[in-house]
């Protein structure tokens, strides 16, 4: 009897564990959605790819500017309205990763949002649409478990651990107004 009760607390206490487990993985598979002159791009999909440049070029269309690396075998394409842009670096043919397309995202006004926050919105109207947009659990960061949605205050920054990338930087004013949206990843 003490045996099979070990463990059914053993089996309960497992289940509990993968629960919290459960929310960090969903949240890590979240979209992450860019909007630019009104059209909405998933930069990085639900399964975590990244999207092309081809594909990110039919739906925006020309980027404004166009940068060329040969000896890094990339060319950088950037797409910029106001104090905001979206750069894509495209890894060309001979390249270790041909077609791979990595993104620097930097929104300093209301030309852009990143699922669903812009620049002026209050922080707890941003707080509450990045839970939304990529879940309220927490995520393991060098064996500490976080929120995935963080605000520290000292700093006034929230930052969202999105999968196993650099935070996303949400900066916020005195006033409590998000004042610039930072996203970077290779």
């Amino acid at each position: 009897m003490k045996r099979s009760m070990k463990r059914v607390v053993t089996l309960l206490l497992a289940f509990v564990l993968s629960l919290s487990a459960l929310t960090a993985v969903e949240a890590a598979q979240k979209k992450l959605k860019v909007t630019y002159k009104g059209k909405s791009a998933t930069i990085i999909n639900a399964k975590g790819n990244s999207l092309t440049y081809p594909s990110l070029k039919k739906l925006w269309g020309n980027p404004n500017k166009t940068e060329k690396y040969p000896e890094y075998k990339q060319i950088r394409y950037t797409y910029k309205r106001g104090k905001s842009f979206v750069r894509a670096n495209y890894r060309t043919k001979g390249s270790g990763l041909p077609g791979y397309t990595s993104y620097t995202i930097s929104i300093k006004d209301k030309n852009m949002s990143l699922n669903g926050v812009t620049v002026g919105m209050k922080k707890k109207d941003a707080l509450k649409q990045l839970k939304r947009a990529f879940g309220s659990g927490k995520k393991s960061i060098d064996g500490e478990w976080v929120p995935i949605v963080q605000d520290y205050t000292k700093t006034r920054t929230i930052y969202v651990y999105y999968a196993d990338m650099i935070p996303i930087n949400v900066k916020y004013n005195k006033a409590g107004k998000v004042t610039s949206i930072y996203f970077w990843f290779s």
